[in-house]
């Protein structure tokens, strides 16, 4: 018997609660299954009866110069859809489809030639000019103008740029 707060627990109860019996003598057991593909799997599922298997076709891959029923999510009225419509149709998060290496180099390749390239064309070809006239000011800064003295020249004196 374990003794646990306020009442009395059997371990049968306990192990029935937790699932599990601890230092069992029975090996624990598991077996790979082979994930289902679209094109493998039956229909089992006994939630959707016997709606029809349908092969899911991801909807943002159609063509999108047909003209279909409904042209934004590329449907026509009638149509029969996966039973799971909302993991594939246009809305969905994007499926990714992979590229090669060299493809994927390549493109990563234009992208570089062409942020270089328009780096080097704004370089060049942009005026390089300040976009105002210096400041200067007469009477060396006016430091006189602002209260300022021989002495204090340097703390009075407005900064001219360079």
């Amino acid at each position: 018997m374990l003794r646990t707060g306020l009442r009395t627990v059997r371990p049968s109860a306990v192990t029935r609660v937790v699932g599990a019996r601890f230092n069992s003598s029975v090996p624990v057991t598991s077996k790979l299954v082979e994930p289902e593909t679209a094109e493998t799997r039956k229909n089992d599922d006994r939630l959707i009866g016997d709606y029809p298997d349908i092969k899911p076709e991801f909807y943002q891959h159609r063509n999108p110069h047909v003209k279909y029923d409904e042209q934004q999510n590329k449907r026509n009225t009638g149509e029969p859809v996966y039973h799971r419509y909302d993991l594939i149709d246009v809305w969905s998060p994007d499926r990714y489809d992979f590229v090669s290496n060299e493809t994927a180099v390549r493109w990563f390749g234009y992208a570089v030639a062409g942020f270089v390239g328009f780096s080097l064309f704004c370089y060049n070809f942009v005026n390089h000019e300040a976009p105002a006239v210096r400041r200067s000011y007469p009477h060396e800064g006016l430091y006189k103008a602002l209260g300022g003295t021989e002495e204090d020249k340097e703390v009075y004196q407005a900064r001219v740029d360079a």
